[in-house]
């Protein structure tokens, strides 16, 4: 059974899941949260990424990562 937790008269959720539509200012914009049994939200929905844009920045990681290390 799925518990909302009504979020409308407290202060927004943080979220760190930047990827998540829901997520603004690293705030949840819903209303109502439900999360599992590990503690995530169960609404996530991930947007989109073009596949180039996805490729330049693992790309541009991978790079940084072993520059540093």
């Amino acid at each position: 059974m799925r518990r909302c937790y009504n979020i409308k008269w407290v202060i927004k959720m943080q979220c760190e899941n930047i990827f998540c539509i829901y997520n603004s200012e690293n705030k949840c914009i819903l209303e109502c949260v439900s999360l599992d049994i590990l503690g995530q939200c169960t609404a996530c929905i991930y947007a989109t990424i073009d596949d180039e844009i996805l490729e330049e920045a693992k790309r541009k990681t991978l790079e940084s990562v072993e520059r540093d290390y």
